[in-house]
């Protein structure tokens, strides 16, 4: 575009204008153009670019994101927020940012830490405009104490707990397997207006299955997760699409009552999911883990005659009841196939295996009558009670 801001020192916030950008300052609203000809905080090159694509991005009905650091770098070495937190909260308003992601790179001791995250959120409620603030607070926490929940609750809308995801399985499951192990701490903090974010879908990439993008999906929506899509639209195929965009399971994610699943029995490699949902209703979600191939079936106790008809993939299945842990007598068989790779496609016959998977499922069954007993319970079994909801 040729029009992008040049630092002439340290602290320079000069913006250079060349007669090839006046044509498209001069088309945007009054606001806009303005911040281009202003002192804006950030030697960032490419602004009109980003203007220009917030124009793009909201005219066609979506949500414009931005990321921040709470340090003095950014993660990749840009210059991050530390000291400029109210600048920089105004100029993404005036940009109309609806979403900032602020990360926890380069920050000089855990407190300045903390009091960074509390000053941008001040300073973003402070500029009148509604800016999703999406954090990485308790991520660096982690490493050094269990971080304060109540805190972070109330001043993020969402927050990362574990690290970054990348496009394998084993990405995916070892993010579910720190959730389902410090889900005691994390769960009863979650509601409407304060998320725990286990990263962003991979759906759509070269990386998982078809099976395995389905487990994604339904887990995802089971932990209340914001469903953000780390993929390339223009090349996503028709089968990724149409999970992505699966009406049943975005319902479960979306629930107005807004709290978070959680596991509730884990037996060898098969894990049974709950989540409360509004009008006393529950999802439920069985997975099998197992990755070497095959098929196992189960009878399982956990559908319901009032349950309507859910979201299955060729592993997962998923049931909104309205039934509160009831107990039914008639068994309904359950197929469950294993998470082959996407490379994986031909593999040996592994039917002697079934046997030992047939005594798994006998210990899953019992194990979900034991949580089934928990019927009537004011609260989720093993679960504390959630924290009062973020206004």
């Amino acid at each position: 575009m040729g029009c992008w801001l040049r630092p002439e020192g340290p602290q320079a916030r000069k913006v250079v204008e060349q007669e090839a950008c006046e044509g498209l300052v001069n088309a945007m609203p009054s606001s806009l153009a303005q911040q281009v000809r202003r002192y804006p905080y950030k030697d960032m090159p490419g602004l009109l670019e980003v203007l220009e694509c917030q124009l793009a991005v909201h005219s066609k009905g979506l949500k414009l994101g931005i990321y921040q650091d709470v340090g003095n770098r950014t993660c990749a070495g840009y210059p991050g927020s530390y000291g400029h937190y109210d600048i920089d909260a105004q100029t993404f308003a005036e940009w109309e940012v609806d979403l900032l992601k602020f990360d926890g790179c380069n920050f000089i001791n855990l407190d300045i830490l903390v009091e960074g995250y509390k000053n941008m959120s001040k300073a973003l409620i402070k500029t009148g405009r509604n800016i999703t603030f999406s954090c990485e607070w308790p991520l660096y926490l982690w490493p050094f104490h269990t971080p304060n929940y109540t805190d972070i609750r109330e001043h993020c809308n969402q927050w990362r707990n574990s690290g970054d995801v990348f496009d394998s399985w084993q990405s995916v499951t070892g993010i579910i397997d720190w959730t389902v192990n410090h889900q005691h701490v994390i769960v009863p903090f979650a509601g409407p207006g304060a998320w725990n974010d286990p990263d962003m879908l991979v759906i759509g990439n070269f990386g998982l299955s078809p099976d395995q993008q389905v487990s994604q999906m339904i887990i995802w929506a089971m932990m209340a997760a914001p469903l953000l899509m780390s993929n390339d639209l223009r090349y996503i195929d028709p089968k990724a699409k149409a999970l992505l965009q699966n009406k049943n399971i975005i319902a479960i994610n979306q629930d107005p009552l807004g709290k978070q699943g959680y596991r509730i029995a884990s037996v060898n490699n098969f894990d049974v999911w709950e989540r409360p949902l509004s009008g006393d209703r529950y999802a439920f979600a069985v997975t099998n883990r197992y990755d070497l191939g095959g098929r196992a079936e189960q009878d399982d106790t956990i559908a319901s005659p009032r349950c309507d008809d859910g979201v299955a993939g060729a592993h997962v299945t998923v049931r909104a009841c309205s039934a509160v842990r009831e107990v039914v007598d008639s068994l309904q068989s359950l197929y469950l196939e294993d998470h082959r790779g996407p490379e994986e496609e031909g593999l040996e016959d592994v039917s002697p295996l079934w046997e030992d998977l047939a005594q798994q499922i006998t210990r899953l069954e019992e194990k979900i009558r034991e949580v089934a007993k928990c019927a009537g319970a004011k609260q989720p079994c093993g679960l504390a009670s959630a924290a009062p909801r973020r206004k």
